[in-house]
């Protein structure tokens, strides 16, 4: 599956952005941050995990060539 390095870099940033997002929701129920932290840390885990995905995409389409 993980054929070259950048497909290994696109599945850290997944990992990475599904534990800023675990953080986020964990942070809600303990409340630990403030409403603009867990504003802060969701929109970068999203803008993470579309990055991941871009990167999974840009891998499909070399792999197909």
């Amino acid at each position: 599956m993980l054929r070259n390095s950048s497909n290994k870099q696109a599945l850290i940033l997944l990992i990475l952005g599904l534990a800023l997002i675990v953080v986020s929701v964990v942070s809600f129920k303990v409340e630990i941050f403030t409403d603009t932290w867990r504003g802060f840390l969701n929109g970068v885990a999203i803008g993470i995990l579309v990055v991941s995905i871009i990167g999974f995409a840009k891998n499909k389409k070399l792999e197909k060539k």
